[in-house]
């Protein structure tokens, strides 16, 4: 993914490219096992690039299942 999003990148590099992604993926985590796509980047793009987490006090979230049917995560 980090690699594919660089590449994108390239076609036109005055432009900013937005990736939306569940906090575990955007985090720059390096040691993590393996590495989020987060750690991917910086390790591309140094501090260009910028992670941004979401959070909520409460509500819930909507998600794809393996059957493709939507569902609810409390």
């Amino acid at each position: 993914m980090a690699e594919l999003l660089t590449r994108y990148a390239e076609f036109d590099p005055r432009r900013a490219v937005l990736y939306l992604a569940h906090n575990l993926h955007v985090m720059n985590l390096p040691d993590r096992s393996p590495p989020a796509a987060g750690a991917w980047l910086r390790r591309m793009l140094g501090e260009k690039y910028q992670s941004v987490g979401v959070f909520s006090y409460d509500g819930a979230a909507r998600a794809w299942d393996p059957d493709l049917a939507i569902g609810v995560i409390p």
